[in-house]
């Protein structure tokens, strides 16, 4: 804790010096910005992994109910702006940057401002979902510092039971909803272009997998239990579709490849109607849009587990916001006699 508050000091003691390498790397990429707002509040959208925009979009309404904000809008590198859609009826007005370091430098710039206590647009609010140089989670201990320097004993997941200032949608996703707004659902829904696309592109309709074998947050599946997936399905009439970039190949003759924006692999998945993956933030939507036929194949104990249980804790609080059956996880323990037979039976149990 005193490495925090050493941090923070440092921060405010050398403001002139930050001030002026912020001001000159934001004052651009702000006053573009500013120039397309209207008089509501917008949430600065940006991280580096595609999992965290779908999540932070999730979590937008929360914040404009938790506020009382009669509108809420959202600045987002154009790049990833077509995932907005699936939040449109929770969204206002969508500002979109071409550049993604641009939105970086600006979180930054208004984030030191916000620290040194200077002012800056109050209508733009800063996001980080917690990963980056200046995350959430060090910015809400900077900011209770006093607060958690005297309640050690306090698990982060309660700090919300202690009726403390919120100024961020991500205290909201980090600390589980505590301010009580569920995250918005997610509208994965085809529209009768996606319909047509996916109907040119053969995808069979309701007789499909998709197979999302790969992510940053967790192992990828194996190819030997890709194989062995592949050919259950295609004995069960299934055809197997593999998520994959433009150049990409399957691993199997019988399986094809699908090279689609995030947005519409989601409604490609809604409309094939089924899914096999492995855990990452593009699954998160699936699983918030209530999409009952996917199985998330979770191996435990390895280095992605950045914790004891920490995968269950996720899929636990993913259960409790969507109510939906804990059979859609799978979970494999790397230490467990299990053969990749046995997971493929639980993978298909139920779509026989």
């Amino acid at each position: 804790m005193r490495v925090v508050k050493i941090a923070k000091d440092c921060i405010k003691n050398n403001s002139f010096l930050h001030g002026a390498i912020y001001w000159s790397l934001g004052t651009k990429s702000y006053n573009r910005i500013v120039k397309q707002m209207k008089d509501m509040t917008y949430v600065i959208i940006v991280d580096a992994h595609v999992g965290h925009y779908m999540m932070a979009l999730a979590a937008v309404r929360s914040y404009k109910k938790f506020h009382n904000l009669n509108q809420i809008g959202i600045v987002i590198p154009k790049k990833y702006s077509d995932m907005a859609m699936m939040w449109k009826d929770d969204i206002d007005e969508i500002i979109t940057v071409d550049d993604a370091k641009d939105l970086f430098r600006l979180s930054h710039y208004l984030y030191i401002r916000k620290e040194m206590s200077i002012e800056s647009d109050k209508r733009l609010i800063p996001y980080y979902f917690g990963n980056g140089e200046y995350g959430i989670i060090k910015w809400y201990v900077h900011k209770h510092y006093e607060f958690l320097n005297d309640n050690r004993n306090i698990d982060i997941k309660k700090f919300s039971d202690y009726d403390l200032s919120f100024s961020d949608v991500n205290v909201n996703s980090i600390l589980r909803l505590n301010m009580g707004e569920p995250l918005s659902v997610p509208n994965i829904e085809p529209s009768e272009n996606d319909i047509k696309l996916f109907e040119e592109l053969g995808l069979p309709k309701g007789k499909g997998i998709l197979l999302v074998p790969s992510a940053q947050c967790a192992r990828s599946l194996d190819v030997s239990l890709m194989k062995k997936i592949s050919e259950k399905a295609g004995k069960m009439g299934y055809s197997v579709y593999l998520n994959a970039g433009p150049n990409e190949k399957a691993y199997d003759d019988s399986v094809k490849t699908l090279s689609l924006s995030v947005t519409q692999t989601l409604k490609a998945a809604k409309y094939m109607g089924h899914v096999i993956a492995s855990q990452s933030g593009m699954i998160d939507v699936l699983v918030l849009a209530r999409f009952e036929n996917i199985r998330v194949i979770t191996y435990q104990g390895t280095e992605f587990d950045k914790r004891p249980g920490y995968f269950y804790e996720h899929q636990n609080m993913m259960l409790k916001e969507t109510g939906l059956p804990s059979e859609i996880y799978v979970n494999v323990d790397v230490n467990a006699d299990i053969s990749q037979d046995d997971i493929v039976n639980k993978v298909f149990e139920g779509w026989e």
